[in-house]
C-alpha cells in the first residue's frame, strides 16, 4: 500500500466536509468548511489545492472552469495511521501508557469505562 499523505490539522477540516458528502464544488466547500471555521475564501482555497497537490483529493471538471472534488483517501485509514503516528510520537507505541494518561488526566465516565472493558474483553474473545 503507498504510504499516506501527510495532512495538517487544517486540511483535516476540509477532509471530513469531503468524507462527509462529496462530490462537491468549490463554492459547497468554501460554505461548509466556513460553518467549522473562521478562515476566508482564499484560505480554503489555498488549503484545498494543497490537497489535490499531496494527492489526497481529486477533482473533475465540469462544464468548463467548475471542479468538482472528492477525496483520494479513505477516512478510516486516515484516522488509523494518524492514530498510530500520535500513540509512537507521544507514548512511545504503548496503547497501556496511552490509556492510562487519559484515565488520569481526564474525568472518565463509568459508561466510557465500561465500553472500554467491552472492547477489552472482546478482543480476548477472538
Amino acid at each position: 500500500m503507498a504510504k499516506l499523505p501527510q495532512i495538517t490539522d487544517s486540511e483535516w477540516i476540509i477532509m471530513k466536509v469531503l468524507w462527509e458528502k462529496s462530490p462537491l464544488v468549490n463554492k459547497e466547500i468554501v460554505k461548509n468548511v466556513s460553518k467549522k471555521s473562521t478562515w476566508n475564501k482564499k484560505t480554503i482555497e489555498t488549503l484545498l489545492r494543497r490537497l489535490v497537490e499531496k494527492g489526497a483529493v481529486g477533482f473533475n471538471q465540469v462544464n468548463g472552469k467548475i471542479r468538482e472534488y472528492f477525496p483520494l483517501i479513505g477516512k478510516e485509514e486516515c484516522i488509523k495511521e494518524e492514530s498510530e503516528s500520535f500513540l509512537k510520537k507521544v507514548y512511545d507505541g504503548s496503547v497501556s501508557m496511552l490509556m492510562a494518561g487519559f484515565i488520569k488526566n481526564k474525568n472518565v465516565s463509568k459508561e466510557e469505562l465500561q465500553k472500554l472493558k467491552e472492547l477489552i474483553n472482546f478482543d480476548e474473545e477472538e
